[in-house]
């Protein structure tokens, strides 16, 4: 019988075949079972049905292998929507279970099962295996394997494996790799040469079901790692929450008909599917607004809107579904949003007030007209016909308009869109024979006195509040504003609320009829006794004003407690009270007024560096006229920590002032109207203070700061700071909790000597310098002194110039002297100290 030699390599091919297909059919995780239609809800919105943002967790069950050799692990990366978890395991495991839960928000998923194919989550598995074999102090072989299957379930994926032996004799023992993505694997079964590094590496265009593999073996040594389960899908995702849709519309209380109204939820929606809510919500007329995540926010109207002429003004909020708001009669209000709903803003037609018509007859005894002279009240947009007759003697001219002349016929009709005057001019006919006088059928001249009863137009000016405006500002314990900036607070400040009250006036006008009679060219108690009725004549004017009362009703938030009184000895007495005042206004302005004081919640950050809040102010007004009206406005209040800013500010060769500004972490503006931030600077005290109340000192350097901007501020000799290295670092603490520390950059200042040219004869000196950051080794702008000393009589002249970076000078010489170089630089973030190389002696005569 002839016998057959099978090589030991094709024994390891056989032997890692059958391994891969027991993997392959193997199911060790059990499989979740997740219930039958779980989809995450589509969104009622018709043009968008994905819109929706959801909060979903994966649960995902792995288990792995370590060996106990030189070096071996095994890891695990998931990416899940915003999620990301890793796992890295290099402790020996035989073959452990565990659990892998990734919770991620993931964009535009509306109607989407809950599946791994539709949500595509990307996964990554990686198995290592290095092994070295000593002989006594001899390293007689090196063994290296590695696999990794990545990819995103429902997408594309990579699967790669590589071996490497190094060794003193051919290998004897088998390696192999397994990585595998899906159904789509690479393998490499193989005893390599020594120093040969065997790679293979594989594209999957498509990962069909949530399985990952990847296994580098050494015999029966093997580093192993497995997410998933090929044969049945043992994962489960969870639907946390997700975003939700309201409609939106302005409407016609009376019609129903759509109104271009711009509707406003602000800072409720999530526009970069990313958790929180960044973005307005707006709607002009009828629209929908999406991602929005269950919470509180503020809901704007406006108070007015118009459209074909017509105007409308806010009546009140309806709210259907999911969708509460906390004042439905409010303009600005708080809305709660708890699942998809719907959200009308109606609004009522404004109906204007009845425009006067005032008719009058020029000269008078001229003519008449009908109706008689007098005012009258008319519907909006009524038309009015007028004809004028003229006395004997006379003839019809023109009509005259509110000032202008619009006719000249005796007949005129008037729309009645606003308030009219109209005037019939007369005048003498050249005709004497008592014929028609031009207009109208004529008349003779009555024999008759001719009268008018006197009226009085009285002139209602009522005062409105046409809207409310609030921010929040940091003052003191004692109420005291000293230019802080608006809606910037920090924990444990105390602040007031600057309520803006926008005072206009409507005017309206009444006739009232008097005891008084205007005949013969004057007025009389009583009419004439043979006289003849004309009409009503403007006697006088009443005007009335009637102020506008605003009642404002705060309601202490829940970041803040309302101080109720303070002093030095008790400190704050703070309750959650509701604040409630009143201003009474008749002028047209926007009025300005500090109400109360509050103090900020100290645990309100947690540790975060800042956080957004909403401050909301209630309002009710009327007059005595009958005007109301109510509102509420509200301020959005960042929260926040903030972080210093040095400003290093020379004002002479020996002295600086040390400025440390704040910015808002928030959004780096600048921190204003607080003296009480001080601050340490390596064992230098910084007292706190406003810019303004220093800028006075500055001569040659300069901040652009604001005069109110918060600072801690020291006026120093150089020779004061610490002199570390020329290269060094100094600790910035201030003496704030919610202020960060820093450390700030201490660099010496040099001054190279380009040129140095002494004329003794003339008595002359002439310099060219050089002002250079000595530490870095680079020029630097700033200011280059002189200091000549006479040694004769001791006095000292002092020259100074810019360097840019260079400075030369040509400048006169006593007899004796005693040349100085001094460099000063003002900075932002460095200390730029002139102790050791920028205060140089240049020259001396005669020589010391």
């Amino acid at each position: 019988m002839k016998r057959v030699i099978v090589s030991p390599k094709f024994w390891g091919i056989i032997l890692a075949l059958i391994m891969l297909i027991s993997i392959l059919a193997q199911a060790p995780l059990q499989a979740y079972t997740r219930g039958s239609g779980n989809i995450i809800p589509g969104s009622p919105n018709p043009s968008k049905p994905y819109a929706r943002h959801a909060k979903v967790r994966l649960d995902v069950e792995y288990l792995v292998n370590v060996p106990k050799v030189t070096n071996a692990y095994v890891s695990i990366k998931v990416r899940f929507g915003t999620g990301y978890k890793s796992l890295r395991i290099a402790s020996p495991r035989t073959y452990a279970k565990g659990m892998l839960t990734v919770t991620g928000i993931l964009k535009d998923v509306g109607g989407k099962p809950l599946t791994a194919q539709a949500l595509k989550p990307y996964f990554e598995v990686e198995a290592y295996f290095y092994q070295e074999v000593w002989l006594w102090k001899f390293k007689i072989a090196t063994y290296e394997a590695k696999a990794i299957a990545r990819g995103t379930v429902g997408g594309r994926g990579y699967v790669y494996g590589m071996l490497y032996y190094s060794g003193l004799w051919p290998i004897g023992d088998g390696m192999n790799i397994i990585a595998c993505a899906s159904s789509q694997y690479v393998r490499i079964i193989t005893n390599p040469t020594s120093g040969e590094r065997i790679e293979k590496g594989k594209s999957v265009s498509y990962v069909d079901r949530l399985y990952f593999y990847a296994s580098a073996r050494k015999v029966n040594d093997a580093s192993e790692v497995s997410v998933g389960d090929y044969w049945t899908e043992a994962y489960r995702m969870t639907l946390l929450d997700y975003t939700r849709t309201v409609r939106v519309e302005a409407r016609d209380l009376k019609t129903g008909k759509i109104l271009p109204a711009t509707i406003k939820l602000v800072r409720a929606v999530d526009s970069d599917g990313d958790g929180k809510a960044d973005a307005d919500g707006v709607v002009k007329g009828e629209g929908y607004v999406d991602y929005i995540w269950k919470g509180t926010y503020t809901l704007i109207a406006p108070e007015k809107v118009s459209i074909d002429d017509m105007d409308y003004v806010f009546d009140h909020w309806e709210v259907k579904g999911g969708v509460s708001v906390n004042n439905e009669r409010s303009l600005v209000t708080s809305v709660g949003i708890s699942d998809d709903g719907e959200l009308v803003a109606y609004y009522r037609p404004v109906e204007p007030e009845k425009p006067v018509l005032i008719i009058k007859v020029y000269p008078e005894g001229s003519g008449t007209i009908d109706p008689l002279p007098g005012v009258y009240e008319h519907e909006y947009g009524e038309r009015v016909t007028v004809t004028a007759t003229a006395y004997e003697g006379y003839e019809f001219d023109r009509w005259e308009l509110d000032g202008r002349i619009v006719g000249y016929e005796s007949s005129i009709t008037i729309i009645m869109d606003r308030d009219h005057e109209l005037i019939a001019v007369f005048k003498a006919s050249n005709d004497n024979d008592g014929g028609n006088g031009g207009g109208g059928s004529g008349g003779s001249k009555p024999s008759k006195t001719p009268y008018w009863q006197g009226y009085v137009l009285e002139e209602h000016i009522r005062y409105i509040v046409k809207g409310v405006e609030v921010h929040v500002a940091y003052t003191d314990a004692y109420g005291n504003y000293h230019g802080s900036d608006y809606d910037h607070l920090m924990p444990d400040e105390y602040f007031s609320a600057f309520i803006y009250i926008k005072v206009g006036h409507k005017t309206s006008t009444r006739k009232r009829l008097i005891n008084k009679y205007y005949y013969d060219g004057s007025w009389h108690d009583s009419p004439p006794p043979n006289g003849i009725y004309q009409g009503e004549k403007l006697y006088d004017k009443d005007v009335k004003k009637y102020p506008v009362t605003c009642t404002l009703r705060i309601k202490c938030p829940d970041w803040a407690n309302y101080v109720e009184s303070f002093s030095k000895e008790h400190g704050p007495k703070c309750s959650k009270a509701t604040k409630t005042c009143s201003f009474k206004h008749s002028s047209d302005s926007t009025h300005r007024h500090k109400v109360g004081s509050w103090l900020v919640d100290h645990s309100i950050l947690g540790d975060k560096d800042y956080i957004t809040q909403s401050f909301i102010v209630e309002y009710e007004w009327h007059n005595t006229y009958g005007d109301k009206g109510s509102g509420s406005a509200s301020a959005r209040i960042v929260i926040s920590k903030i972080k210093p800013k040095l400003y290093w500010l020379p004002i002479s060769s020996d002295q600086t002032l040390i400025v440390v500004a704040y910015e808002w972490l928030a959004d780096s503006t600048i921190v204003k109207g607080r003296k009480y931030l001080t601050a340490k600077l390596a064992n230098i005290v910084l007292k706190g203070s406003l810019f303004e109340d220093v800028k006075p000192l500055l001569k040659l350097a300069k901040a652009n700061l604001d005069g109110k901007a918060s600072i801690s501020y020291a006026l120093i000799s150089i020779g004061d700071i610490e002199q570390p290295a020329i290269d060094a670092r100094l600790k910035l603490t201030p003496q704030c909790m919610w202020a960060l520390n820093d450390t700030i950059a201490y660099h010496e200042l040099a001054i190279p000597v380009y040129e140095l040219k002494t004329d003794n004869g003339m008595l002359e000196v002439k310099l060219k310098l050089k002002l250079i950051d000595w530490a870095k080794m680079k020029p630097l702008q700033g200011w280059i002194m002189l200091l000549v000393k006479d040694l004769e009589s001791d006095e000292v002249r002092t020259y100074i110039k810019e360097a840019k970076p260079f400075a030369e000078f040509n400048i006169p010489l006593p007899s004796k002297y005693e040349i100085w170089a001094i460099g000063i630089a003002q900075s932002e973030g460095i200390i730029y100290s002139n102790v050791k190389y920028a205060r140089i002696l240049l020259a001396r005569d005669p020589p010391a």
